[in-house]
């Protein structure tokens, strides 16, 4: 909060900064900051018009509206920051992408999305500090872009990145309402069917069009080089959001998923199912000339009404064979594949960190949502592979701790090399094209005189097993999950590209084999071979509860009740005349 308004002898930097606040307040966030491009006059009425059609919820309409006239503080309590926290800027930043940083900063000045306020001398540093009770000069660092096709190593160009963790402002972020979940992938999955069409399109600058509130400005202030050729820092403050802070995508999420898109479809201009991923828009439709007028039409209408720009230059038309999101989908074939490039760069990273012997939390994050792409292109129950990765972060804090490696994390990293290597990064997004495989129903049991387990197909095989006592004193869930391998050793053979159903009356395993890991590392191995045998056998798992009470086939093979098990047999998918045994 300012502590009052600087005088002209602290510089004409902070009574900029004095006036646009002033010129905030008594007018509105977005017409006063010359960066931010939402045209309000035109926006509020639409938004209202389509909260009174119920496609905005009244509470997020009342957010949105006291985001755009006083600016969004993305959850930050400005009470919660106390002192001046003032921070040097990271090497990557200062030397290896000293030039593409300069580029991207010029960029927001000249755009008015952040004011210069001249040289960081002592006076100014004296003047910040007498103006404002707290302030933060956020560090910052720089990310490699992307390589692009064609570009060499030596054309690699930098990002910045402000880092808001380091300066505490994070902390001091209230999530409540800005945390959502990215499913644009499974929307792509859900919408992008046989035959269907994607165009794909980019929200110009994204988190920049969204105004800050004055009262967290003091939060967003930076340093660096004033010139290209000069070592002299000045000081800079963003007016509009960055990509730093933990409240802006959930802010953006709010802004143009939950408010722009709403309103488009409030208008009609928005009919056809549209995966949204951050500032990445996926339309999809069965027809390639409606998709693309569709996406036409909704990118005119943003301008007009939000003043929302697009990257139409890098917009791809309406395709059944659409790049999105780092893979290539393909409707005809229902399968996704990682792009060539990434995949080379996947490879060698999975053998370079399967022969290290520590690794730092940074190089596992940035592994981990690596990973994760990998393993979508891999069946269901791929996940247990990312467990030992995730295990190893676990109370890591700051980038540069470090970890050993450990032998399963290794042998994980190999064995997904091994895999990716064998489908070329390509995987199924959806099984509509599998056959479906008679239904399994599995069942174990552990009381004190008897443990053991059973299963019953819908093709009429069957078995029953008892443990022996050393076996019996696993948990249940992992018994469940014993029972289950026993079956898949049994029958999958039969199998070979087939969808077959599980039904488990145990939620804990059903859960985690549906998730694909689970915090327990017994259940994990039991996962494993799962997954493997899946791969090896060529068929898809899918498991579902049910309830006990309709489990009666099985859950009489488990107590090995025989007699139980044959007088159920009229009443269940497993008919008695069909019935034989695959002893183990």
């Amino acid at each position: 909060m300012p502590r009052s308004s600087p005088g002209s002898s602290e510089g004409a930097g902070l009574a900029a900064v004095a006036d646009l606040r002033a010129r905030v307040l008594s007018t509105n966030a977005c017409d006063a900051i010359p960066g931010c491009p939402i045209k309000i006059e035109t926006f509020l009425p639409r938004m209202w018009s389509a909260v009174a059609k119920g496609f905005i919820p009244q509470a997020e309409g009342e957010q949105l509206q006291e985001g755009l006239l006083r600016g969004f503080k993305l959850g930050v309590d400005p009470n919660l920051m106390a002192g001046h926290r003032w921070f040097q800027n990271y090497p990557s930043a200062t030397t290896t992408g000293r030039t593409g940083v300069a580029a991207a900063i010029a960029k927001r000045v000249n755009g008015g999305k952040t004011l210069s306020l001249g040289p960081m001398v002592d006076g100014l540093a004296h003047a910040v500090r007498s103006t404002f009770t707290a302030s933060c000069i956020f560090p910052l660092g720089a990310a490699a872009k992307a390589l692009l096709p064609g570009q060499t190593p030596d054309q690699l160009e930098w990002r910045p990145t402000s880092d808001h963790t380091r300066t505490g402002l994070n902390a001091a972020t209230d999530m409540t309402g800005l945390r959502f979940a990215l499913t644009a992938l499974d929307e792509i999955s859900w919408f992008f069917s046989t035959d269907h069409f994607m165009r794909v399109s980019d929200v110009a600058d994204a988190f920049p069009n969204l105004p800050l509130h004055p009262d967290v400005w003091p939060f967003f202030f930076f340093r660096f080089f004033g010139a290209p050729d000069s070592d002299a820092e000045h000081l800079y403050l963003n007016t509009c959001a960055d990509f730093g802070a933990a409240g802006t995508p959930g802010t953006f999420h709010l802004f143009y998923v939950r408010g722009v898109c709403q309103m488009a479809r409030a208008e009609q201009v928005l009919t056809l199912p549209m995966a949204v991923y951050v500032d990445d828009n996926c339309l999809m439709g069965p027809c390639r000339e409606r998709v693309d007028a569709e996406m036409l039409s909704f990118q005119a209408w943003a301008l007009d009404v939000v003043g929302l720009v697009f990257k139409v230059a890098k917009d791809r038309v309406a395709a059944q064979r659409q790049l999105a999101l780092g893979f290539v989908w393909d409707s005809t074939t229902l399968t996704r594949t990682i792009e060539e490039r990434k995949l080379a760069g996947y490879l060698d990273l999975l053998l370079e960190y399967a022969t290290v012997g520590t690794l730092g939390l940074a190089q596992m994050q940035s592994m981990a949502g690596k990973l994760h792409r990998m393993i979508l292109t891999l069946p269901p129950g791929a996940h247990c592979l990312a467990v030992s990765l995730f295990e190893l972060m676990s109370g890591l804090r700051l980038p540069w701790h470090r970890r050993r490696t450990t032998r399963r994390l290794r042998a994980d990293f190999m064995l997904v090399h091994a895999l990716l290597s064998a489908n070329l990064g390509r995987g199924h997004y959806s099984y509509e094209n599998f056959r479906r495989g008679p239904a399994v129903f599995t069942d174990a049991s552990k009381q004190s005189r008897y443990t053991g387990g059973g299963w019953v197909s819908a093709c009429g095989a069957y078995d029953y097993f008892k443990y022996g006592s050393r076996a019996a004193r696993h948990p249940i869930d992992f018994l469940e999950g014993d029972t289950v391998v026993a079956c898949v050793e049994r029958l999958a053979h039969k199998w070979r590209g087939c969808v077959v159903t599980f039904f488990i009356d145990n939620s804990a395993f059903q859960l985690s084999f549906a998730k694909g890991r689970s915090r327990s590392e017994e259940l994990n191995g039991v996962l494993r071979q799962l997954f493997l045998l899946s791969v090896e056998l060529d068929c898809i798992f899918e498991p579902h509860w049910i309830s006990t009470h309709l489990n009666v086939q099985a859950d009489a093979l488990s107590r090995g009740q025989l007699e139980r098990f044959f007088q159920s047999a009229d009443e269940f998918p497993c008919a008695r005349e069909r019935l034989r045994r695959c002893t183990r």
